[in-house]
Parts: C-alpha cells; sequence; structure tokens
C-alpha cells in the first residue's frame, strides 16, 4: 500500500491463532479535513492475492 509501518500489533484469529499485523500511519481526508489515523495491514491471511487494510 505504500505507507510507512509505525507499529505492530497482536490479533487473535477465529481458529484462536495468534498473527502479529503491522500497523501504518497515514493522513486521510474525511469530509474536508484531515484526519491522522492507524490502518491495520493483513496481507495473505489464506486467501490468495488478498490484501485488505482497516482503519
Amino acid at each position: 500500500m505504500g505507507l510507512q509501518q509505525s507499529a505492530a500489533v497482536m490479533a487473535g484469529l477465529a481458529d484462536g491463532s495468534q498473527v502479529v499485523l503491522d500497523t501504518d500511519g497515514c493522513i486521510m481526508q474525511w469530509f474536508g479535513q484531515e484526519r491522522k489515523v492507524e490502518v491495520v495491514e493483513a496481507e495473505n491471511m489464506g486467501i490468495q492475492n488478498e490484501r485488505t487494510a482497516y482503519m
């Protein structure tokens, strides 16, 4: 996604396993205002060629 990694968090999956997910800091426009947000990025979580970001 081209974002700068700022941290990492532990996440529990439905099967009971634990994974480490990167968090990326970014600034986005929201109704004309700039907002600093952290995005949790998950890659290849069992689905081929899947890349998802959660804000």
